[in-house]
C-alpha cells in the first residue's frame, strides 16, 4: 500500500525530527534541515573529544560546566544524550531509514519486516562531520562495548530505583559497591552537591 512516508523514501527524501546541530526548515514546502552553526561546533567537539579519550560522562559534564544547552534549552545533559549523537549516521550527512508498512485492518504503520529493514539514503542534507570521524568514533564505541563484556560481573543492587535525593528528587544510584549518589551530582555539581552516601547507611534506613 502506498502512502507518504514509502514514497518520500522511495525518491531519496527522508523525514527529519529535531536534532541538535540542525534547524528544521521547509524549502518550497518541503520539510529539511540546514546546520546551526553554533549546535554544530558542539558536535564537532564532542566526536573530537569522545575520539580522543573521552567519556560520555567526561563531556556530559563539560557541557555543563560550559553553560552550553540541549536543544530544548535545558542546561542538564544526560549520557544518554552524547551516545545518542555519537551514534548518529545523519551527522555525516547520510540518512537511515526503515521501511514502514501499514496494517490493512488496523491502519497502523510499524517498521516492516521482522528485522526492519533500513536504508541508508545518502547526501539527504548538508553534513557536520565526515564518514571517516563518524567511522573512527564507532570504533571507540565497539572497543568499549567489547572491554564492557570482558570485564562485567553482576552486583546485586536491593535498592535499585528505592531511593530518591532530598534535594532534588532525582534517583540515587549506586557509584560502586560502597557508595551511593544522586544522578545530578555525577554529572556536575553544579545540578546538586549531595554527597555520597555509605551502602550499609541506606541499608539500615530502608
Amino acid at each position: 500500500m502506498k502512502f507518504s512516508y514509502q514514497k518520500r523514501l522511495n525518491e531519496g527524501r527522508p523525514y527529519f525530527h529535531e536534532m541538535y546541530g540542525y534547524d528544521l526548515v521547509e524549502p518550497g514546502g518541503k520539510d529539511m534541515v540546514k546546520i546551526n552553526e553554533e549546535e554544530a561546533e558542539v558536535v564537532r567537539w564532542i566526536f573530537n573529544q569522545f575520539i580522543a579519550g573521552a567519556t560520555y560522562a567526561d563531556i556530559t559534564r563539560e557541557l555543563i560546566h560550559r553553560g552550553i544547552k540541549t536543544k530544548k534549552g535545558n542546561e542538564r545533559w544526560a549520557n544518554t544524550q552524547i551516545r545518542k549523537i555519537i551514534n548518529a549516521i545523519a551527522y555525516t550527512g547520510n540518512k537511515r531509514a526503515k521501511s514502514k508498512s501499514k496494517d490493512l485492518f488496523t491502519g497502523k504503520i510499524t517498521d516492516s519486516g521482522p528485522y526492519k529493514e533500513q536504508y541508508l539514503i545518502e547526501n539527504s542534507h548538508p553534513a557536520i562531520i565526515s564518514m571517516d570521524v563518524f567511522n573512527r568514533a564507532q570504533e571507540r564505541v565497539e572497543k568499549n562495548k567489547r572491554t564492557k563484556e570482558q570485564i562485567r560481573t553482576p552486583i546485586s543492587n536491593p535498592l535499585r530505583y528505592r531511593v530518591f535525593c532530598g534535594r532534588c528528587r532525582k534517583l540515587v544510584r549506586r557509584k560502586n559497591e560502597y557508595r551511593y549518589g544522586c544522578a545530578y551530582t555525577y554529572a556536575s555539581v553544579k545540578l546538586c552537591d549531595l554527597e555520597t552516601i555509605k551502602t550499609m547507611t541506606l541499608l539500615l534506613w530502608d
